[in-house]
């Protein structure tokens, strides 16, 4: 079984050995955040923005809350647009910033490689097909919100064995095998 760290998952394997699902390094601190030149983003009103593309190469990705544009204005990241990171295939473990309150569609979506998701404290929507075909997505750790998910947001998601956290409503099925 799959219990949370401080960010992501941490597993017990078959040998009984404990093992920090943050990709191909243990997240420790604020230090090893994903840098904001891995990330695009677009305003969406006067102190908000949301995050509209990865062009990083980390495994483990952090995904930051807050951004500061060429001007020096900085702007809270509240959601997380559709296709962000769909088919990419480097990432293993993924940690949601506390101000994202939505995700789009797909925004995973064929990402093989993810193991583990640690959402934020105040991510309370999760768009269609959000995590479809995260085909090794072993645990998802919700922070403790109520969650809505959007229909066949784990569709194709063969490894899971762990969920933590509420969810409130599911718009269709959660996932199929």
């Amino acid at each position: 079984f799959a219990t949370p760290s401080r960010f992501g998952l941490s597993y017990i394997d078959e040998n009984g050995e404990k093992l920090e699902l943050s990709g191909g390094s243990v997240i420790s601190s604020a230090h090893d955040a994903t840098p904001q030149s891995a990330f695009t983003f677009s305003i969406l009103n006067g102190s908000y923005c949301s995050l509209t593309g990865y062009i990083g190469t980390d495994t483990a990705v952090i995904i930051p809350g807050e951004w500061t544009d060429d001007n020096g204005v900085t702007r809270i990241v509240q959601t997380i647009g559709n296709s962000v990171f769909k088919n990419n295939k480097n990432i293993t473990s993924v940690v949601i910033a506390d101000s994202i309150e939505s995700m789009g569609s797909n925004v995973f979506d064929g990402c093989s490689s993810l193991i583990s998701v640690k959402g934020g404290a105040k991510l309370t929507n999760v768009g269609n097909y959000a995590f479809r075909n995260c085909v090794n997505l072993r645990g998802y750790n919700f922070e403790p919100v109520t969650v809505t998910m959007g229909s066949y947001a784990f569709y194709g998601c063969t490894s899971i064995t762990h969920f933590e956290g509420w969810i409130s409503q599911v718009k269709s099925e959660l996932y199929t095998r």
